[in-house]
């Protein structure tokens, strides 16, 4: 972690150092305000870098985020992150080849925010499942609980906000396809908040009688088997949906159907 922390604080500086060297060559040579605004954000060379420095932006609020709600990550849980952020990028990536007309800063941004979104969700998922299997502080499990809450509201804002940029363009487009990533992730948000809470009773429970009853143990189990189903059902449902749509207006989405294939053995 240590080393890791090192190595952004190098980036971090390097990327502020060309920003400011952009900065004072902009204003060097343009010396007026709006002049050296406009060269800033039409210079290509200017525009990555505001563009990285919007990156380090960003990764600095979600190491703050991590470090209120979650505080250090694990290794096994850092491994976990790279194996599905390599799978999700390369998904979405493909996702991405229908609207390949449509490409641009917006979607690049959206693309940035969907992955980080992501991977504080895969975070949630796997810190709930430690419920399960080791005590927690009532600290811990109130940042959990707030996480969770930020979570399903920023998804369903997002879901809200695509929809109807969608409307008042009076037809389909590349928000069409962040729109149901987010859907999906409310629907996984809201499965992880009732696990969650399956959990905490459980674990209470336990604690009251002095130990988990198998009756209870078995009725838990029950439950999981009725969330993790829903889930399911609902994912194939809303990429049921997406392909439908897709199909009308783009064309087959090969890319989906081996995920629809994947939902649909995991359902039934």
């Amino acid at each position: 972690m240590a080393k890791c922390f090192g190595s952004f604080t190098i980036y971090a500086l390097v990327t502020l150092g060309l920003f400011a060297v952009s900065v004072w060559h902009a204003f060097h040579t343009r010396k007026q305000f709006f002049p050296a605004t406009i060269f800033l954000t039409t210079n290509k060379i200017n525009v990555v870098v505001l563009s990285n420095v919007a990156f380090m932006m960003t990764i600095s609020f979600a190491k703050l985020v991590r470090r209120i709600f979650l505080g250090d990550i694990s290794a096994q849980e850092i491994t976990e992150i790279e194996r599905k952020g390599k799978i999700a990028v390369t998904e979405t990536c493909l996702a991405l080849t229908t609207f390949r007309e449509e490409i641009n800063i917006r979607m690049v941004v959206l693309f940035t925010l969907l992955l980080f979104v992501k991977i504080f969700h895969w975070l949630t998922q796997m810190r709930v499942e430690n419920v399960a299997v080791q005590r927690m502080s009532y600290g811990t499990h109130i940042r959990l609980s707030f996480l969770t809450l930020l979570l399903t509201i920023l998804d369903l804002a997002f879901v809200s906000s695509l929809t109807l940029m969608m409307i008042k363009q009076k037809g389909p487009s590349v928000l069409l396809l962040f729109a149901f990533e987010f859907m999906i992730l409310s629907v996984v948000i809201v499965i992880t908040a009732a696990k969650y809470l399956l959990f905490v009773h459980s674990r209470a429970g336990s604690s009251a009688e002095g130990g988990e009853a198998p009756v209870k143990c078995c009725h838990k189990h029950v439950w999981m088997f009725y969330l993790d189903f829903c889930a399911d059902l609902l994912r194939l449902f809303l990429l049921l949906t997406f392909f439908m749509i897709i199909c009308s207006y783009y064309g087959l989405p090969i890319h989906l159907i081996r995920e629809i294939w994947v939902i649909l053995k995991m359902a039934l």
